[in-house]
């Protein structure tokens, strides 16, 4: 018989700074006490796990006095605009887990280092507003338009993203993404607000109307081509930005990182293709929502130039769950199907290939 000895106290984080900025660097340590065995480490942001690309030490230490385990765990990453929120807000999780007998997490949060001026929206973009007369002035309401000006060389000769509104007019407006922070302005006696929803999609709103608009409801997108890692749980948009990676060659590295809930789980796919070698990788996880514990289910890599498919599979039993499958294109579609009632499942590769 194996015993565990589970840790007394919660993981400890340390290291966070409370504001960051994009392009700084993260590094966190967590550490768990006292426990047989050591507890394993893991690491989320914002409700997404962590890569193992980002942590860069993982440590035992026996405690001689008490003959049980320590466990640390350093994380170090450099902070790009899709690691914050809408509100701009980091929250960092460490859980610290044995097995399925022991699960608990402790959570750190940082905000965001804005801009003071609110004319500038971030470092490539800045607020151009151009109000126009009253359109009636019993109800006070204003004709505008706010163009978002990206000065980076991606947007010289094209189409820049805009909003306009009025009182006698529908909106208007393109889908070009905006990569900025949240803000607002007063103007008078309006006040209008820009709040991002991930992916450079926003919201225009103004708040003193209760009216709000979203550019990206029916229209295309534009994709910034310099992003070349995408976390979304929108299959269209990772469809869209997909296609346009592998076009343009631009990325040594593409990577999707898709996530969604399942019916007793959390699901997350990483998926990569590398350019030079024209390979596919991917890994699929599932995560029990009963206990927390997430396992890597299946990992595969398709190697394109030599005609190989090769898969390493984790035989976990996953009950009740429904069936799923996800395409990003003809060549590139598999899927995750139950087989029978003692939590067994098959997983398929639909590709044409």
């Amino acid at each position: 018989m194996k015993i565990v000895v589970p840790p007394t106290t919660l993981p400890r984080v340390e290291g966070m700074k409370p504001r960051y900025r994009v392009g700084d660097t993260l590094k966190a340590t967590c550490t768990s006490k006292n426990s047989k065995p050591a507890a394993n480490l893991t690491w989320g942001l914002n409700g997404n796990i962590l890569d193992s690309e980002y942590i860069k030490k993982i440590s035992v230490k026996i405690e001689p006095e008490t003959n049980l385990e320590t466990a640390t765990s350093t994380l170090s990453m450099e902070l790009q605009r899709h690691h914050f929120s809408a509100s701009g807000r980091l929250k960092l999780k460490c859980t610290a887990s044995i097995h399925n007998i022991y699960w608990r997490t402790s959570e750190n949060s940082a905000e965001e280092e804005r801009p003071k001026a609110a004319v500038v929206a971030a470092q490539d973009y800045r607020l151009h507003d151009v109000f126009r007369k009253p359109i009636d002035l019993f109800c006070g309401w204003y004709e505008g338009i706010a163009i978002f000006k990206n000065c980076s060389a991606f947007m010289n000769d094209k189409e820049q993203a805009f909003v306009s509104w009025g009182y006698a007019k529908n909106w208007e407006s393109n889908a070009v993404p905006v990569y900025a922070n949240a803000w607002n302005i007063s103007y008078n006696g309006d006040i209008f607000g820009f709040v991002p929803t991930g992916n450079g999609h926003y919201l225009f709103r103004i708040y003193t109307k209760n009216r709000r608009h979203n550019p990206f409801a029916t229209e295309d997108i534009i994709l910034d081509p310099s992003l070349c890692s995408l976390t979304t749980s929108d299959v269209s948009l990772m469809q869209k930005w997909w296609m346009q990676r592998k076009n343009q060659k631009n990325c040594p590295e593409a990577v999707i990182k898709y996530n969604w809930s399942g019916k007793n789980g959390e699901w997350r796919i990483v998926y990569k293709w590398i350019e030079g070698s024209d390979k596919t990788v991917s890994d699929v996880f599932y995560k029990f929502k009963s206990n927390g514990q997430e396992y890597k289910i299946i990992h595969w890599e398709i190697d394109v130039p030599k005609k190989l498919v090769s898969y390493t599979t984790n035989p976990i039993r996953i009950n009740d769950e429904n069936a799923w499958s996800l395409t990003l294109n003809k060549a590139e579609s598999w899927g995750f199907q139950p087989a029978g009632d003692s939590g067994q499942w098959i997983f398929r590769h639909f590709s044409s290939k």
